[in-house]
């Protein structure tokens, strides 16, 4: 035990010689706690005794953990705030526990994730999104988000996706970066960023993993960031603007009465809701091709061709007889008000149908893609901001404390009990010629909803197509259903996932 002890401390104390000898400006890089002060350091070292394993020069790890490149984050105060928006104002006044929204973006390599690398890109990247280096505070009015600094971590996957994240702890993140295997998972609080922020932050995260890590095994130069970057990919050493945690709903329009958030409730899904939730999430994977021309077939887009199997898989799964149903699908808004905003900049078109009106696809598709066409439209989605700035503006004065059963109802109103279920289609995801070789394919999952039993979220790179399903209920119809539909189509799946968490 004593020579063990003996052999690990001077391991250390050789980590430590040999970080100070290739980085001795390190520490006036850093003004933190003594606690993450250390834990910075640790990473330095570890990232340090990865390249060395692998044969890389003195010079080589020097350009690739260059301090330059943490710039003044770790050593700056902590000046900036944030107020939310008033969707997200409502998110942390209208939870109850052991519920928040929650959204998970992963990119899978083809080789193993490096740890102590993905931590190192982190590291370099957290800096260009000020607006994530942040923690939720309590206001006597209102929620708010707060800059904080501190060495933000990487976790080892080892749980359940989408599970909450503990945000009343001072100084806690607001977000989770995981790794499995060769996945890198990152999983935000919905008051942070919506899917274009997280998108943006996972791209950039993956590039400059990439970069790390390109070459390790041959201890070869390290890789360079693409010029230019692919749009939606940050470069960490460029100065964050203001624009890009601008609050747009500032700007919204303000109109007379009340829009998108009236109407009769949707049709739930049968099945006892589960203990655990999620209790399982699938992947659809697909031939983004494929789908497509079997959408055209129809006379539709693929989220119109995907929403019409949708309809049909909820009708075959609930007991109801009557009655809409009724599925929420996010609409960029920055296509309507350009932005770069990091921020909250969507709104849900509620694309309905009665129960007795899904009949079959050739019937359904063209009703969907006309809603899709007028809900969706600009003028719809300004009236929903709108209506949106209006419900939060008038609890203005109330002070928190006393607002939040309010908040719980109006969380409900413009939520799970509106809608049936959710399809998010994050569209195409681009990345920089050089890091594509590097990439198998990506995927997207929307975190479990109180009263909904299944979302469903997608995302296509390349050619591959993932169609995510969220449950939280082990009954399976919906999904089988799906999976029959598709068959029938001839489009060839590959169904991978979770089994049930509950067992």
């Amino acid at each position: 035990m004593a020579e063990n002890k003996k052999k690990k401390e001077k391991e250390q104390v050789q980590k430590v010689e040999s970080r100070k000898v290739l980085f001795p400006d390190l520490e006036q890089h850093i003004h933190l706690p003594a606690r993450e002060t250390k834990l910075l350091l640790a990473d330095y070292d570890r990232a340090i005794l990865c390249y060395q394993a692998q044969g890389f020069s003195d010079d080589q790890i020097r350009e690739r953990l260059s301090t330059d490149r943490l710039g003044g984050f770790y050593a700056h105060a902590a000046l900036r705030w944030y107020a939310l928006d008033p969707a997200e104002k409502l998110y942390p006044l209208g939870m109850r526990q052991g519920e928040m929204p929650l959204f998970r973006m992963s990119v899978y390599l083809k080789k193993q994730v490096i740890p102590e690398l993905l931590q190192m890109a982190l590291n370099f990247v957290i800096k260009r999104f000020p607006s994530f280096a942040t923690t939720v505070k309590s206001g006597v009015f209102w929620h708010y988000l707060d800059s904080t600094k501190r060495r933000f971590s990487i976790e080892a996957e080892k749980g359940v996706p989408c599970t909450p994240i503990h945000v009343a702890y001072s100084g806690s993140q607001v977000f989770r970066i995981l790794y499995y295997q060769n996945r890198i998972s990152v999983e935000f609080f919905h008051v942070v960023t919506d899917g274009t922020g997280g998108m943006i932050f996972l791209k950039t995260l993956a590039a400059e993993y990439i970069r790390l890590a390109e070459g390790v095994e041959a201890g070869t130069a390290a890789g360079r960031w693409p010029t230019p970057a692919e749009p939606g990919v940050w470069h960490p050493e460029d100065t964050p603007d203001e624009c890009e945690t601008a609050n747009e709903f500032l700007k919204a329009e303000i109109f007379k009465g009340s829009s998108g958030f009236t109407g009769k409730p949707g049709v739930q899904l049968s099945g006892k809701l589960s203990r655990m939730k999620p209790c399982r999430i699938l992947h659809f994977e697909m031939s983004a091709a494929q789908v497509k021309e079997k959408a055209h077939h129809y006379g539709g887009s693929i989220t119109a061709y995907l929403l019409g199997i949708m309809f049909l898989a909820h009708k075959s799964a609930t007991e109801e007889t009557g009655g809409p149903v009724i599925i929420q699908v996010p609409v960029n808004i920055r296509k309507y008000h350009p932005s770069v905003t990091l921020r909250n900049d969507s709104m849900y078109a509620m694309i309905a149908l009665e129960l007795g009106e899904i009949t079959t696809l050739e019937e359904i598709v063209p009703k969907i893609t006309q809603q899709l066409v007028e809900k969706g439209a600009k003028e719809p989605m300004d009236k929903m901001v709108s209506t949106a700035v209006k419900m939060v503006a008038s609890l203005k004065p109330i002070p928190r404390f006393i607002k939040r059963p309010v908040a719980e109802k109006l969380y409900g109103f413009l939520g799970d009990r509106l809608i049936s279920d959710t399809l998010s289609n994050m569209g195409v995801v681009r990345m920089p010629e050089e890091d594509v070789p590097y990439i198998e394919k990506f995927d997207f999952v929307l975190g479990p909803s109180v009263i909904n039993r299944a979302a469903c979220a997608m995302v296509t790179f390349g050619d591959h197509m993932v169609f995510s399903v969220t449950k939280t209920t082990v009954e399976p119809s919906f999904e089988e259903r799906i999976e029959k539909l598709l068959n029938q189509d001839e489009v060839q799946l590959k169904i991978t996932g979770s089994p049930l968490y509950e067992y």
